[in-house]
């Protein structure tokens, strides 16, 4: 059974833009908000928004902390954007999920959004998931955010293609501030990463920077670090 978090509320702004980026229409402009009672964390809720928003449209979250349970997934989605405010935080209570998984998806940008595991209550406990897990994805950002440890990882990436990782803090992971996850055949030919950019973060209490096992030579193709503010 899930643990229970606090009652909330909880809402929803869901900003819908047409294909030039514009707002279509005046009404469309007024948020759509969603109020919930006595929630058992907001897995369920979050996660329904997620798999009901429209390829093009942006998802603001609410300027609160989130409590979670399971991993949030976004899945097979073009086009999208998830916005945190300036509070804005998702907590989970389970050390052996990622918060957030990012599959068989493009054109995604998270922008502005604290994410963390809760911190582990006793000392030989420690989290056994990254933060943000990506699998098959392409032309993704993730900016302006917080992966706050208690996370085995802070971005762990695996067959991912044009990733840009800029303007976070990303810090109290428990093995590593990245994660690049490798095939067994180390084709440079046939390479399923490529063009991942790590720039402009404040990465600080990590026992590494990078976890892999991916051979120098390959890594160097694919990953570029620049102008990162990189503490002990």
């Amino acid at each position: 059974m899930k643990s229970r978090c606090s009652i909330f509320f909880f809402s929803i702004l869901i900003l819908a833009f047409n294909q030039n980026g514009c707002v279509s229409s005046p009404t469309e402009m007024e948020p759509k908000t969603v109020q919930v009672l006595d929630l058992i964390c907001a897995d369920d809720y979050l996660q329904d928004m997620l798999e009901k928003l429209p390829d093009g449209e942006t998802l603001v979250l609410e300027n609160r902390e989130y409590c979670i349970t399971e991993s949030l997934w976004i899945s097979e989605k073009e086009n999208i954007t998830l916005k945190g405010q300036e509070n804005t935080s998702i907590v989970s209570n389970n050390l052996d999920y990622a918060i957030l998984y990012l599959t068989d998806t493009k054109n995604l940008v998270i922008d502005g959004i604290k994410m963390k595991h809760k911190t582990p209550p006793e000392p030989e406990e420690y989290c056994s998931e990254a933060v943000i897990r990506t699998q098959l994805v392409e032309n993704i950002v993730i900016k302006n955010s917080e992966l706050n440890g208690s996370g085995r990882y802070g971005v762990e990436l695996y067959r991912s293609k044009n990733v840009i990782i800029e303007n976070n803090k990303i810090h109290n992971n428990s093995n590593a501030a990245f994660r690049f996850i490798a095939d067994n055949n180390f084709n440079s030919e046939k390479l399923l990463m490529s063009n991942i950019v790590i720039r402009k973060n404040h990465i600080y209490n990590n026992p590494r920077l990078i976890d892999t096992d991916w051979p120098d030579d390959l890594l160097s193709t694919f990953l570029t670090m620049e102008k990162n503010n990189i503490d002990p």
